[in-house]
């Protein structure tokens, strides 16, 4: 599935690409990710087109594709990657790609094939559509200038935490920077957090930022086969954006 931050899904829902993924999307969920935990967790982000989709000898449940990179915005450098084979597949919850396609896609490293993979709940999005953006292409940018580049073996848990659901106390206004990027350091056997502003909105906003980021109980959950580590190391994107049809602005994670 394409995940969306909350403030564009209204734009998208008369758009072709989103209309055909959220009907083949009826029979599947996916927790959506934030753009940072995407990142960080994948081996590589990169934006390209579709040369070939082919079948793989080694496991008919799976096709490989051969992919033309016009940026490499992080990780290693990749030709093809694999994604689930949509005929032979257990599952609904399958992509369908076709040569000629462009696309900005975040790869993971498969557990089983130590190869990137490209699933249905990853984060992905046609390249036509990415590039009208302002936001995404811009803001990896910096991401891959502030050299965050290490694949996650663990999940954190944003909406569900307390930091997250008191974002909407702090006053912000259109004079506020559009995007701050912090980095957290998660002790889990000492119990303590310690913050480090990256790209900040400001010397108040910030310091306020920093309070409630290192006293969050954190859930970190792990997602592959390898042992959560002692101290965990994340980013978090925060947008300042306007509700709709009203003056007023709110912090939110993207």
């Amino acid at each position: 599935m394409v995940f969306f931050n909350l403030d564009t899904w209204e734009q998208l829902s008369n758009w072709p690409y989103f209309f055909h993924f959220s009907l083949v999307a009826i029979g599947c969920s996916c927790y959506p990710l934030p753009l940072s935990q995407s990142y960080l967790s994948s081996i590589a982000v990169v934006s390209g087109k579709v040369i070939a989709v082919e079948s793989y000898p080694n496991d008919s449940s799976l096709l490989k594709v051969k992919f033309e990179v016009y940026e490499s915005i992080k990780g290693i450098k990749i030709k093809e990657f694999f994604i689930l084979n949509p005929d032979t597949a257990p599952t609904m919850c399958t992509i369908y790609l076709h040569p000629g396609e462009e696309f900005l896609v975040y790869l993971y490293e498969d557990q089983i094939l130590k190869k990137p993979f490209l699933s249905y709940c990853s984060r992905w999005f046609p390249l036509d559509y990415i590039q009208q953006d302002d936001e995404e292409i811009p803001l990896l940018k910096q991401l891959k200038q502030l050299d965050l580049g290490s694949a996650l073996t663990f999940e954190v848990d944003f909406r569900s935490s307390d930091f997250s659901s008191g974002l909407w106390k702090l006053k912000t206004s259109s004079s506020t920077p559009a995007y701050a990027v912090f980095e957290v350091s998660v002790d889990r056997l000492n119990y303590w957090n310690d913050v480090q502003v990256l790209k900040g909105f400001g010397d108040k906003l910030d310091e306020e930022l920093i309070d409630k980021l290192e006293n969050t109980g954190w859930a970190i959950e792990d997602f592959s086969d390898n042992e959560i580590p002692t101290v965990c190391r994340f980013f978090i994107i925060l947008k300042n954006s306007q509700y709709p049809n009203s003056m007023n602005y709110h912090l939110s994670v993207f």
